[in-house]
């Protein structure tokens, strides 16, 4: 939705630019467009998939890729397969259905459940990242944030964090899940509140 604070990739309909202009006075080509980004998405959600269970079928096989940094990326790459297999899914099928088949609630509260699993999957990258850091510079420090406490608590804070702060949306307070110009669910903030929170959950 113009002018909002849009938290998924979306199928924006065209702008007024001069090709934009003649691509919404062509619905064949707009839909053409939608059918194609529609396919091109579900092909790299395929990709995602597979490459995802791969490499939790290779960590399942080696208790040695499943503690310390291993368990924190089990788990991001169990959260990339969760989108790959559900979220992204339904925002393709949202965009293009409500093209041409139904028509989604003003409100819609599933995408809360959609986004958390997005922003415990950035968390999951900021912890990796900081995990990183203190492996190349700081390695006197690195052993304890490899321990298994240390670790259950990177995963649980990402869901946690992720799943408060979304809170106030569903309640219509900082902002709201509504629609976008297509149909699909997305993020809006309507405060200055709802923009703070949701940039820095999502951009950790």
């Amino acid at each position: 939705m113009h002018g909002t604070n849009n938290t998924s990739l979306l199928f924006v309909r065209p702008v007024n630019t001069s090709f934009h202009a003649w691509v919404s006075e062509n619905p064949a080509v707009y839909d053409a467009l939608l059918t194609a980004w529609s396919i091109v998405m579900l092909l790299l959600c395929i990709l995602g998939i597979a490459s995802n269970t791969i490499l939790l079928l290779v960590m399942a096989r080696s208790k040695r890729l499943r503690v310390g940094t291993g368990f924190l990326i089990f788990h991001l790459v169990l959260t990339g397969l969760v989108m790959c297999l559900i979220h992204y899914p339904i925002h393709i099928f949202l965009v293009y259905g409500s093209n041409y088949w139904f028509k989604v609630p003003d409100v819609c509260y599933i995408y809360y459940f959609l986004v958390v699993t997005k922003y415990t999957n950035a968390w999951f990258e900021a912890w990796l990242g900081i995990n990183r850091f203190f492996a190349a510079i700081l390695p006197s420090y690195y052993p304890a944030l490899t321990t298994r406490r240390f670790s259950i608590l990177m995963v649980t804070s990402s869901w946690l964090v992720s799943a408060i702060t979304m809170l106030p949306f569903c309640w219509k307070r900082l902002g709201l899940f509504t629609l976008s110009v297509v149909g699909q669910c997305v993020l809006r903030s309507t405060s200055t509140g709802g923009i703070a929170v949701s940039t820095v959950v999502e951009k950790y």
